[in-house]
Protein backbone atom coordinates (compact mmCIF):
# COMPACT_ATOMS: atom_id res chain seq x y z
CA UNK A 1 0.00 0.00 0.00
CA UNK A 2 0.99 3.86 -0.80
CA UNK A 3 2.07 5.35 2.26
CA UNK A 4 1.65 9.32 0.90
CA UNK A 5 -1.44 10.94 2.17
CA UNK A 6 -2.38 14.06 0.81
CA UNK A 7 -6.26 16.04 0.33
CA UNK A 8 -7.80 15.73 -2.69
CA UNK A 9 -7.92 19.77 -2.83
CA UNK A 10 -4.76 19.39 -4.10
CA UNK A 11 -3.77 18.37 -7.83
CA UNK A 12 -0.31 16.03 -6.84
CA UNK A 13 -2.55 12.91 -7.04
CA UNK A 14 -0.24 10.10 -6.38
CA UNK A 15 -0.19 7.81 -9.54
CA UNK A 16 -3.08 9.63 -11.87
CA UNK A 17 -2.59 7.42 -14.46
CA UNK A 18 -3.08 4.48 -12.71
CA UNK A 19 -5.55 5.67 -10.67
CA UNK A 20 -7.56 6.66 -13.44
CA UNK A 21 -7.30 3.41 -14.89
CA UNK A 22 -8.80 1.90 -12.02
CA UNK A 23 -11.72 4.59 -11.34
CA UNK A 24 -12.87 4.36 -14.71
CA UNK A 25 -13.01 0.79 -15.36
CA UNK A 26 -15.18 0.87 -12.78
CA UNK A 27 -17.47 3.47 -13.58
CA UNK A 28 -18.03 0.98 -16.68
CA UNK A 29 -18.08 -2.07 -13.93
CA UNK A 30 -20.81 -0.45 -12.03
CA UNK A 31 -23.04 0.45 -15.41
CA UNK A 32 -23.19 -3.57 -15.25
CA UNK A 33 -23.80 -3.89 -11.06
CA UNK A 34 -26.60 -1.33 -12.08
CA UNK A 35 -27.87 -3.79 -14.44
CA UNK A 36 -27.77 -6.32 -12.50
CA UNK A 37 -30.00 -5.10 -9.58
CA UNK A 38 -32.57 -3.68 -11.87
CA UNK A 39 -33.15 -6.84 -13.38
CA UNK A 40 -33.74 -7.88 -9.34
CA UNK A 41 -35.66 -4.96 -9.00
CA UNK A 42 -38.11 -6.09 -11.95
CA UNK A 43 -38.24 -10.05 -10.86
CA UNK A 44 -37.79 -9.88 -6.70
CA UNK A 45 -38.07 -6.61 -6.29
CA UNK A 46 -38.28 -5.46 -1.97
CA UNK A 47 -39.35 -2.18 -1.78
CA UNK A 48 -38.66 0.41 1.16
CA UNK A 49 -41.17 1.90 3.38
CA UNK A 50 -44.08 0.76 0.79
CA UNK A 51 -42.78 3.28 -1.88
CA UNK A 52 -43.25 2.36 -5.36
CA UNK A 53 -40.24 4.02 -7.21
CA UNK A 54 -37.41 1.61 -8.41
CA UNK A 55 -34.97 4.13 -6.60
CA UNK A 56 -36.14 2.75 -3.32
CA UNK A 57 -35.82 -0.76 -3.74
CA UNK A 58 -33.38 -2.67 -1.26
CA UNK A 59 -32.03 -4.05 -4.19
CA UNK A 60 -31.00 -0.24 -5.54
CA UNK A 61 -30.61 1.16 -2.15
CA UNK A 62 -28.44 -1.14 -0.32
CA UNK A 63 -26.66 -2.77 -3.36
CA UNK A 64 -26.46 -0.57 -5.98
CA UNK A 65 -25.90 2.66 -4.59
CA UNK A 66 -24.49 2.12 -0.64
CA UNK A 67 -22.59 -1.11 -1.07
CA UNK A 68 -21.19 -0.26 -4.99
CA UNK A 69 -21.51 3.09 -5.39
CA UNK A 70 -20.19 4.16 -1.68
CA UNK A 71 -18.07 1.11 0.52
CA UNK A 72 -16.61 -0.25 -2.64
CA UNK A 73 -14.62 2.71 -4.12
CA UNK A 74 -13.55 3.93 -0.49
CA UNK A 75 -12.50 0.69 0.50
CA UNK A 76 -10.41 1.31 -3.08
CA UNK A 77 -9.25 4.81 -2.64
CA UNK A 78 -8.16 3.94 0.79
CA UNK A 79 -6.17 1.39 -0.44
CA UNK A 80 -4.55 3.47 -2.65
CA UNK A 81 -2.63 5.29 0.26
CA UNK A 82 -5.42 7.79 0.76
CA UNK A 83 -7.61 8.46 3.92
CA UNK A 84 -11.07 9.32 4.25
CA UNK A 85 -10.51 12.60 6.25
CA UNK A 86 -9.06 13.95 3.04
CA UNK A 87 -12.24 14.03 1.33
CA UNK A 88 -14.18 15.65 4.52
CA UNK A 89 -11.68 19.22 4.83
CA UNK A 90 -13.93 22.22 4.32
CA UNK A 91 -12.40 24.39 1.22
CA UNK A 92 -13.44 27.95 2.68
CA UNK A 93 -10.86 29.03 5.64
CA UNK A 94 -14.01 30.46 7.71
CA UNK A 95 -16.62 28.08 9.31
CA UNK A 96 -19.12 30.60 8.06
CA UNK A 97 -18.59 30.76 5.35
CA UNK A 98 -18.43 27.08 4.53
CA UNK A 99 -21.92 26.82 6.54
CA UNK A 100 -23.48 29.65 4.42
CA UNK A 101 -22.52 28.19 1.05
CA UNK A 102 -23.56 24.59 2.32
CA UNK A 103 -27.25 26.24 3.32
CA UNK A 104 -26.95 28.42 0.29
CA UNK A 105 -26.83 25.33 -2.14
CA UNK A 106 -29.18 23.12 0.08
CA UNK A 107 -31.52 25.80 -0.78
CA UNK A 108 -31.26 25.95 -4.30
CA UNK A 109 -32.08 22.33 -4.77
CA UNK A 110 -35.04 22.64 -2.40
CA UNK A 111 -35.95 24.69 -4.93
CA UNK A 112 -35.14 23.12 -8.32
CA UNK A 113 -38.31 20.57 -7.46
CA UNK A 114 -40.53 23.20 -5.28
CA UNK A 115 -43.49 21.85 -7.93
CA UNK A 116 -44.12 18.85 -5.66
CA UNK A 117 -44.73 21.13 -3.36
CA UNK A 118 -48.28 21.95 -3.93
CA UNK A 119 -49.19 17.97 -4.16
CA UNK A 120 -47.52 17.42 -0.97
CA UNK A 121 -49.34 20.39 1.09
CA UNK A 122 -52.34 19.24 -0.36
CA UNK A 123 -51.76 15.75 1.97
CA UNK A 124 -50.02 17.16 4.42
CA UNK A 125 -52.13 16.21 7.08
CA UNK A 126 -50.08 12.56 6.28
CA UNK A 127 -47.17 13.83 6.88
CA UNK A 128 -44.70 12.82 10.03
CA UNK A 129 -41.22 13.43 11.15
CA UNK A 130 -40.04 10.27 10.53
CA UNK A 131 -41.24 10.66 6.27
CA UNK A 132 -39.10 14.06 6.39
CA UNK A 133 -36.45 12.72 7.79
CA UNK A 134 -36.11 9.22 5.75
CA UNK A 135 -36.84 11.91 2.96
CA UNK A 136 -33.27 13.48 3.80
CA UNK A 137 -31.66 10.77 4.37
CA UNK A 138 -32.19 8.12 1.82
CA UNK A 139 -31.23 10.83 -0.69
CA UNK A 140 -28.32 11.58 0.83
CA UNK A 141 -26.90 8.61 1.75
CA UNK A 142 -27.75 6.72 -1.84
CA UNK A 143 -27.37 9.53 -4.37
CA UNK A 144 -25.86 13.02 -2.85
CA UNK A 145 -22.85 11.21 -0.92
CA UNK A 146 -21.89 8.46 -2.96
CA UNK A 147 -22.60 10.35 -6.69
CA UNK A 148 -20.58 13.39 -5.47
CA UNK A 149 -17.72 11.18 -4.03
CA UNK A 150 -17.35 8.90 -7.43
CA UNK A 151 -17.94 10.88 -9.91
CA UNK A 152 -17.02 14.23 -8.82
CA UNK A 153 -14.33 14.15 -6.29
CA UNK A 154 -12.82 11.06 -7.18
CA UNK A 155 -12.92 10.69 -10.79
CA UNK A 156 -13.61 13.54 -12.69
CA UNK A 157 -10.35 14.95 -9.97
CA UNK A 158 -8.16 12.34 -11.94
CA UNK A 159 -9.08 13.07 -15.48
CA UNK A 160 -8.80 16.70 -14.51
CA UNK A 161 -5.18 15.88 -13.70
CA UNK A 162 -4.47 14.10 -17.02
CA UNK A 163 -5.85 15.89 -19.11
CA UNK A 164 -7.60 19.09 -17.67
CA UNK A 165 -11.11 20.45 -16.00
CA UNK A 166 -12.67 20.58 -19.71
CA UNK A 167 -12.60 17.00 -20.17
CA UNK A 168 -12.44 16.39 -16.85
CA UNK A 169 -15.67 17.62 -16.71
CA UNK A 170 -17.33 16.26 -19.61
CA UNK A 171 -16.32 12.46 -19.16
CA UNK A 172 -17.33 12.52 -15.59
CA UNK A 173 -20.75 13.79 -17.08
CA UNK A 174 -20.45 11.18 -19.72
CA UNK A 175 -20.11 8.30 -16.97
CA UNK A 176 -22.60 9.84 -14.48
CA UNK A 177 -25.43 9.99 -17.13
CA UNK A 178 -24.24 6.42 -18.52
CA UNK A 179 -25.16 4.84 -14.96
CA UNK A 180 -28.63 5.74 -14.93
CA UNK A 181 -28.91 4.20 -18.44
CA UNK A 182 -29.70 0.25 -17.31
CA UNK A 183 -32.55 0.75 -14.27
CA UNK A 184 -34.21 2.89 -16.59
CA UNK A 185 -34.26 0.97 -19.63
CA UNK A 186 -35.27 -2.24 -17.27
CA UNK A 187 -37.35 -0.24 -14.74
CA UNK A 188 -38.98 3.00 -16.49
CA UNK A 189 -42.25 3.80 -17.16
CA UNK A 190 -43.06 7.46 -16.82
CA UNK A 191 -41.12 10.55 -17.71
CA UNK A 192 -37.60 9.41 -17.70
CA UNK A 193 -38.70 7.11 -20.55
CA UNK A 194 -40.26 3.45 -21.72
CA UNK A 195 -38.55 0.51 -20.33
CA UNK A 196 -37.14 -1.57 -23.78
CA UNK A 197 -37.00 1.99 -25.47
CA UNK A 198 -33.62 3.47 -26.09
CA UNK A 199 -34.65 6.79 -27.61
CA UNK A 200 -37.01 7.88 -24.74
CA UNK A 201 -34.63 6.20 -21.68
CA UNK A 202 -31.81 8.54 -23.75
CA UNK A 203 -33.91 11.68 -24.15
CA UNK A 204 -36.09 11.14 -20.71
CA UNK A 205 -33.18 10.43 -18.88
CA UNK A 206 -29.39 9.88 -20.44
CA UNK A 207 -29.37 13.71 -21.62
CA UNK A 208 -31.14 15.40 -19.01
CA UNK A 209 -28.63 13.23 -16.63
CA UNK A 210 -25.80 14.43 -18.54
CA UNK A 211 -26.13 18.26 -18.36
CA UNK A 212 -26.87 17.92 -14.85
CA UNK A 213 -23.44 16.03 -14.56
CA UNK A 214 -22.11 18.75 -16.48
CA UNK A 215 -23.57 21.33 -14.24
CA UNK A 216 -21.94 19.58 -10.94
CA UNK A 217 -18.83 19.33 -12.45
CA UNK A 218 -18.20 22.82 -13.30
CA UNK A 219 -19.11 23.53 -9.43
CA UNK A 220 -16.47 20.50 -8.15
CA UNK A 221 -14.00 21.73 -11.43
CA UNK A 222 -14.41 25.91 -9.81
CA UNK A 223 -14.90 24.88 -5.61
CA UNK A 224 -13.69 21.91 -5.25
CA UNK A 225 -15.43 22.02 -2.01
CA UNK A 226 -17.90 18.53 -1.37
CA UNK A 227 -20.06 19.79 0.84
CA UNK A 228 -21.47 22.11 -1.79
CA UNK A 229 -22.21 19.26 -4.06
CA UNK A 230 -23.93 17.21 -1.26
CA UNK A 231 -26.32 20.18 -0.40
CA UNK A 232 -27.54 20.39 -3.65
CA UNK A 233 -27.87 16.79 -4.65
CA UNK A 234 -29.93 16.28 -1.41
CA UNK A 235 -31.94 19.39 -1.47
CA UNK A 236 -32.86 18.22 -5.75
CA UNK A 237 -33.81 14.74 -4.06
CA UNK A 238 -35.85 16.10 -1.23
CA UNK A 239 -39.11 16.54 -2.60
CA UNK A 240 -39.53 13.55 -4.72
CA UNK A 241 -38.35 11.29 -2.09
CA UNK A 242 -40.92 12.98 0.01
CA UNK A 243 -43.43 12.70 -2.46
CA UNK A 244 -43.15 8.89 -3.18
CA UNK A 245 -43.53 8.19 0.56
CA UNK A 246 -46.47 9.68 0.71
CA UNK A 247 -47.74 7.76 -2.58
CA UNK A 248 -47.74 10.49 -4.90
CA UNK A 249 -47.45 10.13 -8.45
CA UNK A 250 -45.13 11.61 -10.36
Amino acid sequence: MIQTEFSVEQTAIIHPETELLIFGSYAGFYCIIIWICSLLIKNYPIPLFGCHEFGNDLWYVLFAKIIFLLVVPLFIYCNRGYHLSSLLQWKFQSKEKNVIATVFFLTVGLLINHSYLRRIIDVRDHINIMMVLISFFIPLLTAAIPEEIFYRVILQTRIEELFGSTIGVVCSSIAFALFHFPSRFILSNDMEGVAGNVLSVMMGTVFPVFIVGLIFGLLWSKFKNMYLLIALHAGIDFFPQLADLLGIKT
